[in-house]
C-alpha cells in the first residue's frame, strides 16, 4: 500500500466474519479481486480503473449479486466540499430517491455501496464522463470486496495470530491480510484482561452454539457449542476473585445448554456449586438461560447456591406457537408458560428478564396482539423488545412475508410501551422496601451515587440512585432503603455498609 493511500486510511484491525460469501466465485485465494490503488490520483490511473469496471474479464470473475465497497476521493482542495454533493447525486441511481453513497470520509471522501453488476456498470459508465455532471472525480482510491479502511480480516479462529497480524499491518507494503483458520481453533480459556469496573466480571463459559434459531447469525460466526471445562472455568472465577471481582456473571450463547458437547447436560449445575465455594465472591449472576432446558435440577442448584441472585434472563423471543417454530425454537407457549411458573415458585421475588422480536417473517396482526397480550399477562420485571432484523445467511432472512420496516419498528416500540407500564408497577412496589446493592460509582449528569441492587444487571439494567451526601465506597455493598421510583430506576438512602 502506498503512503498516500495509509495518509487516506489510517489502520483499522477488524475482526469479523467475511469469508467464502465475499469472495470471488471459484478459484484460489489469490484470485480474489484485488485493491486497485490510484495513490497519486493519476487521472491515467482513475481511468485505468474505470475502464477495469466495464471490462467483461473484469465482471465475469465476481459473483455479480455480491455488494462491493467503492472509496472515491476527489481532488483535496478548497472546492472539494462543494463538489461532493454533485458526485452523490452523479452516483446515484435515476428517479430513484436513493444513494449508492453509505458514508463519507473526511472532507473530500466517499463511500458507496454497490449491490448488483448493473449498478458497478452504472457508477463505471458515469464516471467515464464526469465532467457532464459538473464534478470530476481525479482519484478512484480502491475497490474490493471488503471495506476500503480494513487493512486485515481475521477470523475467530486466527485470534492468537492477531499480534503477528498487527506488525505485518503495519509494515510497509503489507497489503491487505486475510486470517481465518476452523472456528474452533479460537481459545476458550487463557489469560485476559478485566474491561468492566473492578468489582465486577463477566466469566464466558461456553463458546458457540448448536440451537440453530432461523433468525440468529450466531453459530455462523462461532461455530457449533465448545464449553469450557469446569476447572478451568474455576480457575477463572478464583482468579477474578483474588483481583479483587465480588459479582460473578456467567455467559455463553446458552449457559444452561453448558456440557451437552461433552455428553453431560445440565453440567452447570455443577459449576455453579464449585462457583459457590470460591472465597471473595459475593454474587453470581446467570444471563441468556433457555426456557426449554429450566429443569427441576437447575432450579434447584440456583436455590441451594446462596450466591446465586435470584435473577434470569430468559430469552423467549415470542409467545405464538406458529411464530415460535417459524423461529425454529424448541419449546412452545406451554413449556414458556410452565417455566416461568416454576421459577416463580421456587424462588419469591425472582427477578425474571427476556427479550422480543417483533415483526419477524410472517407474523400476523393476530399473533402480534398474542403477543402484546402476553407482555401485559406475564409481567416481567425486564424486557427488551427489538424489531426483527434480517440476518446475513440465516434461514429467516430468506423466509417469504418479510415485513416493512416501519410495522416491524412500530410493533416493537409498542411492546416497549406496554412494558413500561408493566415496569413502572413493578419497581414501584419496591417503595419502602430495603435492598442489598452494590456500589458502581457516581452518575456525572446528576452526581448523585449509582447502586445496583440484585435485580439489575450492570450495563443493561436500571440501577438505584441515593444522595451524595453520604460518601460511598465503589465496589461496596450497602443496605438501601428505597423512598420513590421511576419507569426503571430507584430512589433511596443508604442505611449501612455491608461486611464483606
Amino acid at each position: 500500500m502506498t503512503n498516500d493511500a495509509r495518509e487516506l486510511l489510517p489502520i483499522r484491525l477488524f475482526t469479523q466474519r467475511t469469508v467464502d460469501e465475499k469472495r470471488v466465485e471459484g478459484g484460489p485465494r489469490d484470485e480474489s479481486p484485488a485493491w486497485v490503488l490510484a495513490g497519486e490520483a493519476l487521472e491515467e490511473r482513475a481511468k485505468s480503473l474505470r475502464d477495469g469496471l466495464t471490462d467483461e474479464s473484469f465482471l465475469e470473475r465476481h459473483n455479480p449479486d455480491l455488494p462491493y465497497t467503492f472509496e472515491v476521493v476527489l481532488d483535496n482542495d478548497d472546492t472539494a466540499k462543494s463538489k461532493r454533493g454533485a458526485v452523490v447525486d452523479m452516483l446515484s441511481p435515476s428517479g430513484s430517491g436513493s444513494s449508492y453513497v453509505v458514508g463519507m470520509r473526511g472532507a473530500t471522501g466517499l463511500i458507496l455501496r454497490l449491490p448488483t453488476r448493473e449498478s458497478v456498470e452504472l457508477v463505471a459508465s458515469r464516471m467515464n464522463e464526469p465532467d457532464r455532471y459538473g464534478a470530476p472525480i481525479t482519484c478512484v482510491l480502491r475497490i474490493g470486496p471488503f471495506r476500503p479502511e480494513v487493512d486485515a480480516v481475521v477470523g475467530i479462529g486466527s485470534n492468537a495470530a492477531l499480534p503477528a497480524i498487527v506488525r505485518r499491518v503495519c509494515a510497509d507494503g503489507a497489503g491487505q491480510i486475510e486470517s481465518y483458520g476452523p472456528k474452533t481453533d479460537m481459545q476458550l480459556g487463557g489469560a485476559r484482561v478485566i474491561s468492566t469496573p473492578r468489582h465486577y466480571a463477566y466469566l464466558k463459559i461456553a463458546e458457540g452454539c448448536n440451537n440453530r434459531c432461523h433468525y440468529c447469525a450466531i453459530p455462523l460466526i462461532r461455530g457449533p457449542l465448545r464449553s469450557r471445562e469446569i476447572k478451568d472455568c474455576v480457575a477463572e472465577a478464583r482468579w477474578l476473585a483474588g483481583e479483587g471481582v465480588k459479582e460473578l456473571i456467567l455467559v455463553a450463547q446458552d449457559p444452561t445448554a453448558y456440557g451437552e458437547d461433552w455428553g453431560k447436560p445440565g453440567a452447570v449445575c455443577q459449576l455453579l456449586d464449585e462457583l459457590q465455594a470460591i472465597d471473595g465472591i459475593r454474587w453470581i449472576r446467570v444471563l441468556y438461560a433457555y426456557p426449554e432446558r429450566i429443569t427441576d435440577e437447575f432450579i434447584a442448584a440456583l436455590v441451594r447456591n446462596t450466591k446465586v441472585v435470584p435473577y434470569l434472563d430468559l430469552p423467549i423471543q415470542h409467545c405464538d406457537d406458529a411464530v415460535l417454530k417459524a423461529m425454529n425454537r424448541r419449546g412452545g407457549r406451554k413449556e414458556i408458560e410452565d417455566a416461568i411458573h416454576r421459577l416463580r415458585k421456587a424462588i419469591p421475588g425472582i427477578t425474571l428478564r427476556t427479550t422480543l422480536i417483533a415483526g419477524f417473517p410472517g407474523e400476523t396482526e393476530e399473533q402480534y396482539a398474542e403477543l402484546c397480550d402476553f407482555v401485559k399477562t406475564m409481567k416481567f420485571d425486564r424486557l427488551g423488545c427489538f424489531a426483527y432484523s434480517a440476518e446475513e445467511n440465516t434461514v429467516a432472512a430468506k423466509m417469504d412475508g418479510q415485513l416493512d420496516e416501519e410495522t416491524k419498528q412500530r410493533r416493537a416500540d409498542h411492546i416497549m410501551e406496554l412494558q413500561a407500564e408493566v415496569s413502572a408497577e413493578r419497581e414501584g412496589e419496591k417503595v419502602g422496601q430495603t435492598l442489598e446493592c452494590v456500589c458502581d460509582g457516581v452518575d456525572d449528569e446528576t452526581g448523585m451515587y449509582l447502586l445496583r441492587s440484585k435485580a439489575d444487571c450492570p450495563e443493561i439494567d436500571g440501577n438505584v440512585l441515593t444522595p451524595a451526601d453520604t460518601p460511598l465506597e465503589t465496589g461496596a455493598f450497602y443496605n438501601v432503603t428505597i423512598t420513590d421510583s421511576d419507569t426503571y430506576d430507584l430512589y433511596g438512602y443508604v442505611e449501612e455498609k455491608l461486611e464483606d
